[in-house]
């Protein structure tokens, strides 16, 4: 699927939406080299309407662009590919939408994390 740089945090929220709601976080699976928050299989329009909470997913770097690490191979090389920068996304994501939560009806205080595969293992 393809994927906006600019679309990098998504949000299926309800439509009668009251502020304080629990936020379920889906990251997705792939085994750390594939994936994208935005396939169809992980639209979350319907689980936010059922459930009245906010579903909230996010892209972060997959393959050698997240977990690339050539300091073993290429001594001086850390701070090209200092490897796991993947989860520096999903740091800074769960950073983000902690902070921001308030902002689309959220409670920052009841989110709640989920995934399959390495999404679960995050």
């Amino acid at each position: 699927s393809k994927t906006d740089p600019d679309h990098l945090i998504h949000s299926a929220t309800p439509q009668n939406t009251t502020n304080g709601l629990p936020i379920l976080i889906w990251i997705y699976g792939g085994g750390f080299m594939t994936g994208s928050a935005t396939l169809d299989i992980y639209n979350a329009d319907i689980m936010s309407a059922v459930g009245n909470v906010i579903v909230a997913s996010f892209q972060y770097r997959v393959g050698a662009f997240g977990f690339l690490h050539l300091s073993p191979v290429m001594p001086g090389f850390e701070e090209e590919a200092p490897g796991n920068v993947g989860l520096w996304d999903q740091a800074l994501a769960l950073r983000w939408l902690k902070e921001n939560a308030r902002a689309f009806g959220g409670n920052p205080e009841w989110m709640t994390l989920f995934g399959e595969s390495a999404g679960s293992s995050s």
